[in-house]
């Protein structure tokens, strides 16, 4: 069996607060934004929000990003939709480098409809077919900034 070279897609559940990885942080030191690779599949609403943690329990936030509204998003319900969604975090995120951070994904007032209307969000492949610094690394398409 062949394996798309570049990931595939997860569907998200609605109310589900779905892990998206663990992140070994090595070249930023503050996290301001995040960008997301989405996928839309018929006609979406809601909102979604970004949680990182510093340990992969879960148990200790450290910060939340502010709610993303799907509908803000020119041209976003006109068909299937494959694009990056950005989460600010109201006050950048002091990051200590080569340190992993555990994020996770939340959403509200997102209703999915079987496999008709849904989102889908994009994650790289879980070992063996990917290779990562460890085994917690493996996870959703992330992409991290600072302060520009």
């Amino acid at each position: 069996m062949d394996f798309p070279k570049d990931g595939f897609f997860k569907i998200l559940e609605p109310g589900v607060e779905i892990l998206c990885g663990g992140f070994l942080v090595s070249d930023i030191t503050e996290l301001a934004y995040v960008r997301a690779s989405i996928l839309n599949q018929g006609t979406v609403t809601g909102s979604l929000q970004l949680n990182v943690y510093s340990s992969n329990d879960l148990t200790t936030k450290i910060a939340t990003s502010d709610w993303s509204a799907l509908s803000e998003i020119e041209d976003f319900n006109s068909g299937n939709w494959y694009g990056r969604l950005r989460f600010i975090f109201p006050t950048p995120l002091n990051l200590n480098p080569n340190h992993e951070i555990f994020i996770t994904m939340n959403n509200k007032d997102y209703i999915r409809n079987l496999d008709v209307d849904y989102l889908g969000l994009k994650y790289d492949w879980p070992l063996p077919q990917n290779t990562q610094p460890s085994p917690n690394v493996a996870g959703m398409m992330l992409e991290f900034f600072g302060n520009e």
